[in-house]
């Protein structure tokens, strides 16, 4: 019976610090392009024309990651992969019809398999460094 305790106890909810989410969220492709700007400044290009789809499609993966699994940075950055991969065909229907390039979806969606991680791994970083002593300090 104890068994049945642990697994639902897994299941419940983490509390998520809505500040410490949105720093971290609009902090981690930022800091990625910081320390990495000097590799022809792809990293830059990347937050630029990557940014609105990590917003999109990467803050609600994200959330339910901290939700559920408490921002653990590999699993983050699992999450932010698997969002970028689940945008391609809206970035595909957007690409085709509003700019008429389709080409276009795949390098974004592409240099988004390369960046989305590691982005998705510094947030889950920041959110751990910055939000979980305070979730920690609240609940003393």
């Amino acid at each position: 019976m104890t068994e049945i305790t642990v697994e639902n106890d897994k299941l419940k909810p983490h509390p998520v610090n809505l500040l410490w989410f949105v720093i971290s969220l609009i902090g981690a492709p930022i800091i990625v392009a910081i320390f990495t700007f000097w590799v022809y400044f792809i990293p830059v290009a990347a937050v630029v024309l990557g940014g609105p789809s990590y917003l999109l499609f990467g803050t609600p993966a994200l959330w339910v990651a901290v939700r559920r699994h408490d921002a653990d940075p590999p699993r983050t950055a699992a999450f932010a992969f698997f969002a970028n991969l689940v945008s391609f065909l809206p970035v595909l229907a957007y690409c085709h019809f509003v700019l008429n390039e389709p080409g276009y979806a795949l390098f974004i969606v592409g240099f988004g398999c390369f960046f989305a991680p590691i982005w998705g791994f510094v947030f889950g970083m920041l959110y751990q460094a910055w939000a979980l002593p305070w979730q920690e300090q609240s609940n003393e």
